[in-house]
């Protein structure tokens, strides 16, 4: 079958379905809309198919698909409402198309993962870390703005602790030092001194300093670290 034929019967399919939409929706109690809940993601790629043989084109309109539930009759349709487990399929498919995009991570990290759910927020904070390690690159500073959202929202620290571990071990040495070090003053917040101390002496261990300034800035960080120590001690 050619391109050509393969476009049109698509394109076809596409028509059908959105027909078939449109008439449930007037034949539903309540007039409301056939999707009202997320159904669960095919487990073949279906991007370039809702692309029409463009799976870049095809993992946008998952995103903006995916958006339009939480806008849906006036928002009456909340995005606590959704199935998490069935979004988080969504995103993937969405994710092994769009190969040069942060889009899905984005919104795992500042739509999906902003929830006042920490189960749900939780689910979506551990898909940045895994979206995260696809390239770290590119995508360390929706892992770092993450971490921030989770070390605030979550009650157990451990998750955000985690994520910022990763910032530690893979951001690229270009990354700014408050995501690279993010964990470091999270452990200073959480007064958590003596392990701050010693994160700050490893990273100074293991060179991972970008520069003199930095290397400078974190001795003088480690020296108010050892004085709270010092005043911390009975």
């Amino acid at each position: 079958m050619s391109r050509f034929r393969q476009s049109r019967l698509l394109l076809a399919l596409l028509l059908v379905v959105m027909g078939a939409n449109v008439w449930l929706a007037h034949t539903r109690p309540e007039n409301r809309l056939l999707f009202d809940r997320l159904p669960p993601a095919p487990r073949i790629p279906v991007a370039p198919l809702f692309g029409l043989g463009d799976g870049e084109a095809g993992g946008r309109l998952i995103t903006l698909w995916l958006q339009g539930f939480d806008t849906q009759a006036a928002a009456d349709l909340r995005l606590l409402d959704l199935d998490y487990g069935r979004l988080q399929q969504w995103l993937w498919q969405a994710e092994a198309s769009m190969a040069h995009s942060v889009y899905p991570i984005f919104l795992a990290a500042m739509i999906y993962g902003s929830v006042p759910e920490p189960a749900r927020a939780r689910q979506m904070y551990r898909l940045v870390r895994t979206l995260f390690r696809v390239d770290p690159q590119h995508r360390w500073y929706w892992l770092a703005m993450a971490t921030s959202l989770a070390w605030h929202r979550l009650e157990e620290k451990r998750l955000p602790l985690a994520m910022a571990e990763d910032l530690y071990r893979l951001a690229p040495p270009d990354a700014p030092d408050w995501a690279r070090f993010l964990k470091l003053y999270l452990l200073r917040s959480a007064n958590e001194v003596e392990m701050a101390l010693f994160m700050a002496r490893r990273a100074l261990e293991e060179g991972r300093i970008a520069s003199e300034r930095d290397e400078r800035t974190l001795a003088e960080f480690i020296q108010r670290l050892e004085q709270q120590a010092e005043e911390k001690a009975p």
